[in-house]
């Protein structure tokens, strides 16, 4: 996704071109016209983004000059192995380019055996930065991570932790929990954010 917008971003003076890997694979495509057969309903999302799409990029990458000279990966436990080889093409290597990976082992949705590029730096955070320490400390039973990090958020409400049986139980659960915060106590709904 490229952003035509002037002005501050990310604390800099010019635009910045932030992209996913589906959004980065795609708009060279684009770029470089060339097809894919996205609109065919009968192939496989999960083959035309792991399998095609990487491989379409290695085709184009002979034909165009774009590079880019840093290169952010969130989220990188999850990352496909065959997407890095592609990736790392589209760094600008003779300019010394920048990869910067970011991951927790212990939020791994898809356990595939995923392998990293060769990192030469590596840093590992301290700091949960992103739970109340309430729910720092139920994570922490499942999380060896979560064990060594330092909570830092504030102290947050009690974690309340709902079991259910199938689909229809969590609905009627969600309910009931949705209906307490927003009518009995009366959140606004733009403060809650339900994640499934």
């Amino acid at each position: 996704m490229r952003h035509r917008v002037s002005g501050r971003h990310l604390g800099r003076s010019t635009p910045q071109r932030l992209a996913l890997y589906r959004s980065l694979v795609t708009s060279l495509l684009h770029h470089e016209r060339i097809v894919t057969p996205e609109q065919d309903p009968s192939i496989d999302p999960q083959w035309f983004y792991d399998v095609l799409l990487p491989q379409k990029l290695l085709d184009v990458l002979p034909r165009t000059s774009r590079r880019y000279h840093a290169l952010f990966v969130d989220e990188a436990q999850d990352f496909q192995t065959e997407w890095w080889v592609p990736l790392l093409e589209v760094l600008h290597q003779q300019a010394g380019g920048l990869l910067g990976v970011f991951l927790d082992d212990s939020q791994a949705i898809f356990r595939q055996g995923q392998a990293l590029p060769q990192i030469e730096h590596t840093q590992s955070l301290g700091w949960n930065l992103r739970n109340t320490k309430r729910i720092h400390e139920v994570v922490r039973r499942f999380s060896a991570l979560a064990r060594q990090a330092l909570p830092c958020g504030p102290e947050g409400r009690e974690v309340s932790v709902r079991p259910y049986d199938d689909d229809r139980g969590l609905v009627a659960e969600a309910s009931r929990v949705l209906h307490r915060l927003l009518v009995d106590e009366r959140v606004a709904p733009e403060d809650v954010v339900v994640l499934i």
